[in-house]
């Protein structure tokens, strides 16, 4: 083979590798990224947690406070669809969700959050939102501030639940910094895989006019 053909050869090549290259890291970037953008979803879905169980103690005492009949049942339709906002997130979070794009997500610590028999999230959640189901299924006559249920919503749940919502929160929080941080370490790899290849490319480049010009009585340019 002429030296022009295998410098084509090898300049092809080294093209070649680099547009893998190049190619693979976009298409891995694009589904680190995209998983990512769902667990940011999964996080801010965790977040809203806290911001339900206050909504559901402050209808409650909408419920509680009034003696207007429609403000009684407007507060308490707000309770039942927030009592079923609560419970769809709660599974997302367990469970996942491929519909809203939430990833299933856990590791032992969130084990310990959720399923601790003593002071585990999921027996705190479900205790405080079938309180509010016998809120919500009160009438307006019997319902008082004087209810056990009531006052469990309103002075004992969110004091409960608030605490082991933020430790899910801030777990979730970690696990995600955790990812970010191997993206990055995957974004130089990347850079230092595209490096060598240009470097080795250059070599593949030059080498057949190096080994020409080292030949006795050879013009040392391209023919």
């Amino acid at each position: 083979m002429s030296i022009v053909g295998n410098l084509r050869l090898r300049y092809v090549f080294g093209l070649s590798a680099i547009a893998i290259l190049v190619t693979t890291s976009f298409f891995t970037m694009q589904h680190l990224i995209s998983k990512q953008r769902d667990f940011s979803q999964l996080i801010n879905l965790a977040g809203h947690q806290a911001g339900l169980t206050n909504r559901i103690a402050y209808f409650a005492s909408l419920m509680a406070a009034t003696d207007d009949e429609t403000e009684f049942n407007q507060a308490r339709s707000q309770v039942g669809l927030t009592i079923h906002k609560m419970q769809a997130a709660h599974k997302a979070l367990r469970e996942g969700d491929s519909e809203t794009r939430i990833p299933k997500v856990t590791n032992e610590a969130l084990e310990t959050i959720y399923e601790d028999p003593m002071m585990g999230l999921d027996s705190a959640l479900q205790r405080f939102l079938e309180r509010a189901q016998n809120v919500y299924e009160t009438d307006l006559e019997s319902l008082s501030i004087g209810s056990i249920d009531y006052i469990y919503l309103v002075n004992y749940g969110p004091h409960v639940l608030d605490p082991l919502l933020d430790a899910a929160v801030d777990e979730y929080e970690r696990i995600g910094r955790a990812a970010i941080v191997k993206i990055e370490r995957f974004e130089g790899i990347v850079w230092l895989a595209a490096l060598a290849a240009l470097l080795l490319e250059a070599f593949l480049f030059s080498d057949p006019w190096k080994n020409r010009c080292a030949r006795p009585l050879t013009p040392c340019r391209p023919p």
